[in-house]
């Protein structure tokens, strides 16, 4: 009580102080147009930033403006994520429900109630944040490596549900993420591993280029070969905004349970945004009524996502502030900014120095309120891309997605692990394969790894087991499971059902839920009506035959590479997840092999993901390796007239070619051009100083 009466006049001095407003409003200017941009995030801003903040901002001033770009950096990922179909590492529930809804043309309902929802998360994450400083200690000093690992755990088991539909596939798809993630050098024994000798993967896979390879190439592909607008229905206008906003409202009772719950997981450390995401998406699937919808396009699991992901920042200051331990990559920075400032954390957070620990819970606070200002009054503008044909966006989201995944280490290898991981997430959206599951492994395998080691190293498996909290934690892993493993299969059979009476093929089928899927006619958009096959022969030649040839490729690479390179191993810490996850990857492909071939009803269930908007046959397969062309042709512009003159012709070249415009509307062409040379030559170039890769097509050639 005294800590709050203390507080009442801090807080009312800094709502009359104009230094906090502009500081306020200046991390919107800046984070807005940069959270647009993949790969350029809030964390890069504020660590190019700090320096001129020590030298010449106060220290409460500096500290809220740090503050506000960390929980503004949050909220401005859903917009790319929805709208556009490129997610950043914690905002994959946004694209994969929320892009869903964008293209039956509910995109402006959904950043209407997205925004609403995650206002509200961020006020009552500020409000816990103010309490629970003084009452966290306890809780925060007992979670250790053990705990960590058994939340890491708890996150996969959760998302492994969640995909029941496709339980095979994604569980095949997160163990080969985990797989993925052990490329590298190894953390606890410095070994190499997976690495071809290639200095660029010494650290392994960066995580940009990964995110934006399995998700954001293959939808920009499939969307640009459709040469349809991501929406060619719905109403975009400022009603619908307000809709969303009432449809976020009316979850009144869920907002509060799943923000207190994205505090809880966000004082963590370790714990990370991806689980947050994916452990609050599972947490509120729980409590639903109606879980057949999830996986095919719900606003609740946006919602569910996006208000425990605007409290998770109020969760990752408690650590951050009272015991100096940085709950998330943001609060690392704010650590950084604090010691940079002389102010220690701790107990002077709330006595000396509870100016700065007040400003920034109404930088948490207020930086989301403004976000939904932001978003209500330009929401129905940016909303209108889905009506665009999506030709046009693609030509200038591909040079600029190329550009974000080049600022991961700033070497050329960025680009390739775009292209690499694209092929795999494209052969996955392909033959509906989940590729949240992926992601996630990809996320946590190191985090599973450290921590398991090093529990085991600390005591055995006795030290695990004598931690009641994380026996707690993997109890609660195993109900949870159960749990959703039975909602989830009820919700498959339903829809299986439902889409076998429509003539859809489950992995063939575009996700939807299972009231259109009864209603759709036999072979529209993305679904293709294919007679049930008989045999297992019919079910190879006509289903299953290119599956085949993936499942090959990433069968004979574990095979043949990562089992044996990981026995050889002289150090038990280096090779026992990737010997681990390699025999089981090969289990379950092996598992996928039976079922598939076995199956009378050829793989008909929900994919978790979404379905390929131009097809699945021959004239798709045509459509898409025209734009795969188009790809090439940006890396040869790119190769020879250099990376930021091709980002900024590029749209010029492929918007004009591909789209039937004539006379003054070739014009419109130099909007994206004009984007993209903003980000290259004034964000990356003049802002970042970005040091660009050179003509590398030339100097193949010995011409450089």
């Amino acid at each position: 009580m005294e800590l709050l009466a203390d507080s009442v006049p801090i807080v009312g001095n800094l709502l009359i102080s104009p230094g906090f407003w502009g500081a306020l409003l200046l991390a919107m200017l800046i984070a807005g147009p940069i959270g647009l941009i993949p790969g350029v995030g809030g964390t890069t801003t504020i660590a190019l930033l700090l320096p001129f903040l020590i030298l010449s901002v106060d220290p409460t001033i500096g500290l809220i403006f740090v503050g506000a770009m960390i929980a503004l950096g949050q909220s401005v990922d859903i917009i790319p994520a929805v709208l556009l179909g490129y997610p950043g590492p914690s905002s994959t529930v946004d694209f994969l429900e929320g892009h869903q809804l964008a293209r039956r043309g509910f995109g402006a309902r959904v950043i209407g109630a997205t925004y609403v929802v995650s206002a509200i998360g961020g006020v009552i994450g500020a409000i816990a944040l103010i309490i629970a400083l003084p009452f966290i200690k306890p809780l925060i000093v007992r979670f250790s490596y053990a705990e960590i690992a058994a939340m890491a755990l708890l996150g996969v088991a959760m998302v492994v549900m969640v995909v029941r539909g496709s339980l095979l596939r994604g569980l095949a798809a997160a163990i080969l993420g985990v797989l993925m993630s052990t490329i590298g050098t190894a953390a606890l024994t410095a070994i190499d591993r997976f690495n071809f000798n290639s200095a660029y993967l010494i650290d392994g896979l960066p995580l940009i280029p990964t995110v934006l390879g399995i998700f954001a190439l293959p939808e920009i592909i499939d969307l640009a070969a459709s040469r349809r607008p991501i929406a060619s229905t719905g109403e975009v206008s400022n009603r619908e905004i307000w809709i969303g906003m009432k449809e976020g409202l009316k979850r009144w009772r869920t907002i509060p349970r799943q923000s207190l719950f994205g505090v809880f997981l966000g004082a963590v450390p370790g714990i990370g945004s991806a689980v947050v995401e994916w452990l609050s998406y599972a947490f509120g699937i729980l409590f639903a009524k109606d879980k057949s919808q999830f996986g095919k396009g719900s606003l609740d699991g946006v919602l569910f996502t996006e208000s425990a992901q605007a409290a998770k920042e109020a969760g990752q200051a408690i650590p951050t502030l009272a015991f100096g331990i940085p709950g998330g990559v943001g609060w690392a920075m704010m650590l950084v900014a604090l010691i940079s400032y002389g102010v220690a954390p701790g107990v002077p957070m709330l006595t000396t120095n509870l100016d700065i620990t007040m400003g920034l819970v109404l930088a948490i606070g207020i930086g989301n309120v403004l976000s939904m200002v932001v978003a209500i009054a330009i929401g129905s503008q940016v909303a209108r891309l889905t009506q665009v044909p999506y030709t046009f966006v693609a030509g200038m989201m591909l040079p600029i997605m190329f550009l974000g995944a080049f600022q991961a280490t700033l070497h050329l290898g960025d680009i390739m692990v775009v292209l690499a991981v694209g092929a795999l997430g494209l052969s996955m959206k392909w033959h509906g394969w989940p590729r949240a599951p992926f992601l996630l492994g990809f996320i946590l395998g190191p985090v599973i790894e450290h921590n398991v080691f090093t529990s085991l190293s600390l005591g055995g498996f006795t030290y695990v087991f004598s931690r009641p909290y994380a026996i707690t934690i993997l109890v609660l892993a195993v109900l949870f499971a159960s749990y959703l493993w039975w909602v989830m299969g009820r919700a498959s059979r339903e829809f299986s059902e439902a889409a076998t009476e429509a003539g859809l093929q489950g992995p063939d089928a575009e996700a939807t839920d299972v009231r259109e899927a009864a209603s759709a006619p036999a072979a529209t958009d993305s679904s293709v009506a294919v007679a049930q096959p008989s045999t297992i022969w019919s079910t190879f030649a006509r289903y299953w035959r290119w599956e085949f040839a993936m499942l090959l490729v990433l069968g004979g690479w574990t095979a043949l590479v990562v089992l044996p390179e990981a026995i050889g191993y002289n150090q038990r810490e280096a090779k026992l997840l990737p010997i681990w996850a390699g025999s089981a990857f090969l289990v379950v492909l092996l598992g996928i092999v039976a079922t598939t071939l076995l199956s009378a009803r050829g793989g008909n269930a929900p994919v978790f993901d979404i379905g390929m908007r131009t097809g699945n046959d021959f004239q798709a397969a045509r459509a898409l390796l025209r734009i795969i062309a188009w790809i090439g042709v940006f890396m040869l512009l790119a190769g020879t007239i250099g990376f930021k003159y091709a980002a900024v012709l590029y749209p010029l070249v492929f918007i004009n070619l591909n789209l039937p415009w004539q006379g003054k509307r070739r014009l419109w062409s130099l909007i994206p051009a004009g984007f993209a040379a903003f980000v290259a030559f004034v964000v990356l170039d003049n802002f970042l100083h970005v040091i660009w890769p050179d003509r590398f097509v030339l100097r193949w050639l010995g011409l450089a």
